[in-house]
C-alpha cells in the first residue's frame, strides 16, 4: 500500500500545478 500514499500525494500537486499553470497562461 505504499504506492497509495504515493499517489495520494501525487494526485493533489499535480492538480495544484495545472491548476497554477492555467492562470499563468492566461495572463
Amino acid at each position: 500500500m505504499t504506492n497509495s500514499h504515493a499517489d495520494r500525494i501525487a494526485l493533489p500537486q499535480s492538480h495544484f500545478i495545472r491548476r497554477a499553470c492555467i492562470p499563468k497562461f492566461k495572463i
